[in-house]
């Protein structure tokens, strides 16, 4: 049962990040991104999405036993989408921090990734506020 959620848990991982970048390169989110063109921004979204839920469309034909109760789905949805996250905003900071470094945000909340990456955004307003 365990390898069945860990499966369930790295697809949705995976369709996450994709949709995440799709979001971020469609919102110009510069600061969330993986990639400066828009056209590999969209290319890895879609390729990242389509993968895991191929993998989900078929769960039933490759697992004859694929079964994960309603609330350890839930949990292993919001767990995985919760590492998506951080993965996604550590990766891009990562990335894109050396092309955004010396940007100063101009807006608040997710406004600021489109000028900077989110440790930099996160970085700023602490060091701001007052």
């Amino acid at each position: 049962m365990f390898m069945l959620a860990l499966e369930y848990s790295a697809s949705v991982f995976v369709a996450a990040v994709g949709v995440l970048q799709v979001a971020a390169t469609y919102n110009g989110l510069k600061g969330m991104s993986f990639f400066n063109g828009k056209i590999y921004g969209y290319f890895f979204g879609f390729i990242a999405i389509i993968a895991p839920l191929a993998a989900l469309f078929t769960w039933n034909l490759r697992n004859a036993t694929g079964i994960i109760e309603g609330p350890e789905q839930f949990f292993c949805f919001v767990l995985a989408f919760a590492v998506a996250l951080v993965f996604t905003f550590t990766v891009s900071s990562l990335i894109m921090g050396k092309e955004l470094s010396g940007n100063t945000p101009e807006h608040n909340g997710l406004e600021a990734l489109k000028e900077v990456t989110f440790f930099q955004a996160l970085r700023y307003w602490f060091g701001h506020r007052k």
